[in-house]
């Protein structure tokens, strides 16, 4: 027995470290596949969405009660966004979210905040100026501030636009808040696709009258219609289901992984198309609503697009010039601003990623726009001509390379507000700057 021989002892590093190894270089491996997942979805984002930055912009803005952008698309395929309110229609549900005052539009009261020290700015119109009111309601109380016509008052920017709006719902909202004492200093008309688009086609299509509010019959039914009912229930559960997705999207750390991003955006169109198939199921439902409800007698015939575009172009003109002496027969400024739409010839030059998304695969859809416009731009010569301040606002964005419309049917992106925001401003700054007699 050899008592100098020193015990056999593992060296350092040894067998006992491998284990440790193993899993070092499994997380390694772990990383590298994620980083890479997370680069190929950015690109997939790229390629199958707006982009990374549009994507967490539109999560977040569709976040329940966190934000008024989810607000500004409600309603023509979620009918219980809304509430009939007397006198112009329809609403919002202010008991839905506290970001909608009690009588149905976005933001502050202009019964209830206005005071003398204020210029009260009024927005008003249908998805397109409810959204120029949430994205630019600062920027231009910014703009306005210390023009001459404002005699120092801080300018208070008001919203009576509501998603879905076509004339006369404007002027009827203009003049019940009249009635009722409001003050308005300067009010701002931004209208013109849902006043030629709606009554022609989705009035038409619904059997409703075409000057009744769009969406009338589903707001105005009693219930009792157990395949609505099974419609309206459906759409429930497959909102609130969206809901809940994009609330677990925008809980860290996935808000800012582009992989749940993309997964969050593709799942979100998903429910929302299934949620517009049953819109269309009850837009497309026969002979399920009375007279009260559409406007239209049974078995009368419908006029033709044509004969509705042209009438509802000649009511637009009307409301419009009506809205223009009402404001200023109460002492007010007002402009009236034919909205930008995609499908006006020379409007925007379109990249191929905005065509995808901003242009509608039905060839009818479009024609139906070109031939409103025509005819709203034919009757602006008739506002010149009764005193009807007018800025015709269809090519603001024709020098802009950036993709800035959103969806098929009109509305654009906060970047697309600026620029509008922008012409608006140069419109008025004229008359705002000239001095004010007994000022």
């Amino acid at each position: 027995m050899n008592l100098s021989a020193e015990p056999v002892c593992p060296a350092r590093g040894g067998p006992r470290l491998k284990p440790l190894r193993r899993l070092a270089l499994a997380l390694a491996a772990a990383a590298v596949t994620l980083a890479v997942v997370e680069l190929l979805s950015l690109a997939a984002l790229g390629l199958t969405t707006p982009g990374y930055g549009r994507v967490t912009q539109q999560r977040r803005a569709q976040l329940t009660g966190s934000g008024q952008g989810g607000l500004i698309l409600a309603g023509r395929q979620k009918a219980f966004e809304y509430l009939l309110f007397p006198y112009y229609g329809f609403g919002f549900d202010p008991q839905a979210t506290p970001l909608v005052n009690r009588h149905g539009f976005v933001g502050p009261s202009l019964l209830d905040d206005s005071r003398p020290d204020e210029y009260n700015v009024v927005i008003s119109g249908g998805s397109v100026a409810t959204s120029f009111y949430v994205f630019c309601q600062d920027k231009l109380a910014k703009a306005l501030a210390g023009l001459p016509a404002l005699g120092g008052r801080k300018p208070r920017i008001y919203c009576l636009a509501v998603a879905g709006f076509k004339q006369p719902q404007q002027l009827m909202a203009l003049t019940y808040f009249l009635s009722r004492g409001a003050r308005v200093d300067l009010m701002l008309e931004i209208d013109g696709f849902n006043e030629v688009f709606l009554p022609a086609r989705e009035n038409s299509r619904e059997g409703l009258a075409p000057f009744y509010p769009a969406l009338w019959s589903q707001l105005t039914q009693d219930f009792h219609d157990k395949t609505a009912r099974r419609w309206l229930g459906r759409m429930t559960f497959l909102d609130d289901a969206r809901d809940k997705l994009t609330e677990v999207a925008d809980l860290p750390p996935w808000r800012y992984s582009p992989l749940a991003n993309l997964l969050w955006w593709h799942l979100d169109r998903y429910l929302a198309l299934k949620a517009a198939d049953m819109a269309e199921n009850m837009r497309t439902a026969k002979d399920r609503f009375s007279f009260e409800q559409t406007g239209r007698m049974p078995g009368q015939a419908a006029p033709d697009e044509s004969q509705v575009i042209e009438r509802a172009a000649d009511n637009w003109l009307v409301c419009a010039e009506m809205m223009s002496r009402e404001v200023q027969a109460h002492g007010g400024l007002d402009l009236q601003v034919l909205q930008p739409n995609q499908y006006v010839a020379g409007s925007k030059p379109l990249s191929q990623a905005e065509r995808a998304k901003a242009i509608s695969q039905d060839p009818a859809y479009g024609e139906t726009v070109r031939r409103g416009y025509a005819a709203l731009l034919a009757r602006t010569e008739k506002l010149a001509a009764q005193g009807v301040p007018f800025l015709n606002a269809t090519r603001v964005f024709a020098q802009s390379a950036e993709d800035l419309y959103m969806d098929t049917c009109c509305h654009f992106s906060p970047q697309g507000h600026d620029i509008l925001l922008a012409a608006v401003v140069q419109a008025l700054r004229p008359t705002l700057t000239a001095s004010v007699s007994g000022e």
